[in-house]
């Protein structure tokens, strides 16, 4: 019976979260944000090409960090599909969050349920959902990657999610905080450097340079400074904008940011709650952010490349207390 209604919860959890997703989707449409607001998603759909799956199959490694191409060809641009494939998505994901933190969320009061309940129906994730962008395939590879016990479904969407994203590997020592450091860690880690190997030499050099010489502060309300006139702005971005990030501070230079107020108290409340179970690997989340502040120059831009870390290192803090009550009767059952 308990089984039963946890199934019944977990399909309640799907469908509100794409019951969410469409409200999102009808109110940004009638307050105008179409599939256009996002530049990327106006040329992802501009670049249908009937070439693109042929050049993509005759040379795949030459996709790397911009399959997305690929899977929008895939679909004809149909835009529809696109979005409804992101809807899909956020609402799996968010099922599969609720089924790890479905026995402990209720056992801390109110406030840490509503904090649970933000990082799961997080309005911001809705909104990435409603747009023709990769943001929420790629929250979905990291969130199965970091937390499905199977190796071979782990090392595909560790290359799907470089194949979607070249940065993608910046958001990998979050597995350090999850995973346990042994052979098949080393394999898997082994077989990720093998295939991304020369990608990563050719590229991540420009990659890392390429964002601070483009101001990438293209919104009206992007004005948190990204110190671009400063000698050394970048270090100031990699220390600063992370903290802000965090504590969600961009709401002192636009009212627009309030948004992600909700998201930052959540984050920080999870981590009080859980404070005992805390340890000094867990700082290794700070990683991600300060090298995605350090080669983005647009905060809003970082918002969504820092997404995915935030997402995921919330449901790891959420879930301390159960691996840690597991770890105990897996230690007392073999003693």
């Amino acid at each position: 019976m308990v089984k039963k209604n946890w199934n019944l919860q977990l399909i309640k959890i799907f469908f509100s979260s794409v019951l969410f997703s469409l409200i999102v989707l009808c109110l940004e449409r009638t307050l105008g944000v179409g599939i256009d607001y996002h530049p990327d998603a106006e040329n992802y759909l501009n670049s249908v090409d009937d070439t693109t799956i042929e050049l993509f199959y005759n040379d795949p490694l030459n996709y790397v960090g911009s399959f997305y191409y690929v899977f929008v060809n895939f679909l004809k641009g149909n835009a529809n599909l696109l979005i409804g494939f992101n809807i899909f998505l956020f609402a799996v994901t968010n099922s599969a969050m609720f089924n790890l933190v479905r026995k402990i969320y209720l056992n801390k009061g109110w406030l840490y349920y509503f904090s649970i309940l933000i990082v799961i129906f997080d309005p911001y994730r809705a909104h990435l959902s409603t747009h023709v962008l990769k943001d929420t395939f790629i929250i979905f590879c990291l969130f199965f990657l970091c937390f499905s016990k199977n190796f071979i479904i782990a090392s595909l969407l560790a290359v799907l999610g470089i194949f979607i994203r070249f940065s993608f590997f910046i958001y990998a020592p979050l597995l350090f905080c999850i995973k346990k450091i042994s052979i098949k860690n080393v394999i898997f880690i082994t077989i990720v450097i093998s295939i991304t190997i020369n990608p990563i030499i050719n590229l991540i050099v420009p990659w890392a340079a390429g964002g601070q010489d483009a101001d990438m502060s293209f919104r009206y309300f992007d004005l948190v400074p990204n110190f671009m006139d400063y000698a050394d702005g970048e270090l100031i971005r990699t220390i600063v904008w992370p903290v802000i990030r965090i504590t969600g501070a961009a709401a002192l230079f636009s009212p627009v940011y309030l948004l992600f107020v909700c998201q930052s108290f959540a984050l920080i409340y999870i981590v009080f709650v859980n404070r005992a179970y805390l340890k000094f690997i867990h700082l290794i989340f700070i990683f991600p952010l300060a090298v995605l502040a350090y080669s983005t120059t647009g905060y809003n831009s970082f918002l969504r490349y820092t997404q995915p870390a935030v997402t995921i290192f919330s449901i790891l803090i959420a879930c301390l207390p159960s691996l840690y009550i597991a770890n105990n009767e897996t230690k007392r059952l073999v003693k």
